[in-house]
């Protein structure tokens, strides 16, 4: 399906116009539904933003992968507000959770050794309709937390979705959903997104830098199961 690129500036600044009204106007918190008195970062409460600001721990790491590492589970409050980022459109919650998956993987940074960090791209479609990339969004925020530059060296190749596939479907989609853009790679990248389900994209991506000759691949997400 063509979407116009109009299209696509005109989600974004929608997106953008949202979270600046949500930020203007008293609201109430995305997780507990509670009016904050003093509102945090993404219009959260402070018991809220205590929850989400998650220790660092691993999850299922995909074969290519060395290790992989989240900070949430995708049915508490980490994945709720994935899915406010996601389909809520909101720039500053994806921000937000960004600056959490920077922060948190500190602890981390010095075993990594990593030279870059690569984003899972969204198909094109999505990125037009959302008005941005959300694990865009997120690489730039763990990007300016841990120091390590962003590369924008992975493009979809299988634009078809993920959402609502059976395992198996997503392993098959992942098999050769992904290629590489004609840049330099580093010999250790970490690969961030927003969600680790069944490991088939991440494990797609891994394997695509890895023939490309990256020799460590490690990963970090928002949330898992």
């Amino acid at each position: 399906m063509f979407v116009s690129p109009v299209w696509g500036l005109y989600s974004h600044r929608m997106a953008f116009l949202n979270d600046l009204v949500q930020s203007l106007l008293p609201t109430q918190c995305p997780l507990c539904s509670l009016v904050p008195d003093s509102p945090r970062r993404a219009g959260l409460c402070g018991p809220c933003e205590s929850l989400v600001r998650g220790r660092l721990r691993m999850t299922t790491t995909p074969p290519s992968v060395v290790r992989c590492w989240t900070i949430g589970d995708y049915d508490g409050p980490h994945g709720a507000l994935v899915r406010l980022a996601k389909y809520g459109r909101s720039i500053r919650v994806a921000d937000y959770l960004g600056l959490c998956l920077g922060v948190a993987l500190k602890e981390v940074v010095e075993l990594m050794a990593v030279d870059a960090i690569v984003y899972v791209p969204v198909p094109p479609v999505r990125r037009m309709r959302r008005g941005f990339d959300q694990a865009c969004r997120l690489a730039n925020e763990v990007s300016a937390s841990i120091g390590v530059p962003v590369l924008n060296a992975v493009k979809r190749i299988d634009g078809r979705e993920q959402a609502g596939r059976t395992g198996s479907e997503r392993r098959e989609l992942g098999v050769h959903a992904f290629g590489l853009r004609a840049i330099s790679l580093p010999d250790r990248i970490l690969v961030v997104d927003d969600v680790l389900t069944t490991g088939a994209t991440m494990n797609s991506v891994a394997r695509v830098l890895r023939t490309a000759g990256v020799s460590h691949v490690f990963g970090a997400v928002i949330a898992s199961p």
